[in-house]
């Protein structure tokens, strides 16, 4: 069976390789996270509502085919964009002057979200869209909107999103026609909490002493503790030494997370202080 990269993939990439993975292969998909379920349904919602107002104010709105990307529709609704092995879901395309594949109109996407707000990966998601509909009509679009759920339309610019895009494509294109993919490294981080693979990552992190249990350790951080030969909290403990304030200091150090003090007192299940506080007196 052919995998198909879709934005959900790559949205899911930018926030945890891993999860990404899981997404492709995994049999379990886990279970969304409540807050999750609740955007995407206002999303729908929303989505229904916007379309059928359309439907009643516009002329020429009609269902997403081929046959009506050729015939030059004015808007079409509820599209499914599949080309090279991408596919991305689309609620509007509406039409604007260029030449494309499809003769001398071409299409801009519009996207609708369950926020107010516009984030980063609802505008990664839209990049999505455009990459897969510039494949599709052979003409990039210039412009999508992201139209929240104050019914406010906010445009992103899509001329360079192929660029942009193209870390994140790349290995996701090479992982799903390698003949044995290999799952990326297990690494915990903010985004832990809306993942619908959350238990099984943190039940596998905690079997494994794994240093992303720790706050602030990053990809990156771990990279540089593994060249030292550090790959558990356990050992990360042992590399903590109390270092002696300088004498001639008049300036008072500023106090700084220690990740090696925290692996410490979880090894010695004590609590540490890394400065005595400093209380101010004052006269009643």
């Amino acid at each position: 069976m052919e995998l198909t990269i879709t934005t959900d993939i790559v949205v899911a990439y930018s926030q945890c390789p891993r999860k990404a993975y899981l997404l492709l292969f995994s049999p379990d998909k886990g279970e969304p996270h409540e807050y999750v379920q609740i955007l995407e349904q206002q999303r729908r919602a929303h989505q229904e509502r916007y379309i059928d107002h359309l439907q009643h104010t516009r002329a020429d709105v009609q269902p997403y085919s081929l046959e009506n990307l050729r015939k030059g529709s004015e808007v079409l609704i509820n599209a499914h964009l599949q080309v090279d092995g991408f596919a991305a879901e689309c609620g509007v395309l509406t039409r604007v002057e260029g030449t494309s594949t499809f003769g001398k109109h071409s299409y801009e996407p519009s996207i609708f979200v369950g926020t107010h707000s516009i984030s980063k990966e609802q505008k990664l998601e839209l990049s999505v869209v455009g990459y897969v509909l510039d494949h599709l009509q052979r003409k990039s679009p210039t412009s999508g909107r992201i139209i929240g759920m104050d019914g406010k339309s906010h445009t992103v610019k899509l001329e360079h999103g192929s660029k942009a895009l193209r870390p994140l494509l790349e290995p996701l294109h090479e992982c799903i026609t390698a003949d044995s993919p290999t799952s990326p490294p297990l690494v915990l981080n903010k985004h832990c909490s809306l993942c619908p693979f959350q238990r099984m990552c943190q039940t596998q992190a905690e079997q494994e002493d794994n240093l992303s249990l720790l706050n602030g350790v990053t990809a990156r951080v771990m990279r540089q503790y593994e060249k030292k030969g550090i790959f558990t909290v356990k050992q990360l403990s042992f590399l903590f030494k109390p270092r002696k304030p300088k004498k001639r200091s008049r300036k008072l150090p500023t106090v700084t997370h220690k990740v090696e003090l925290q692996a410490l007192a979880i090894r010695e299940h004590k609590i540490y202080l890394q400065e005595l506080p400093d209380i101010s007196r004052h006269p009643i």
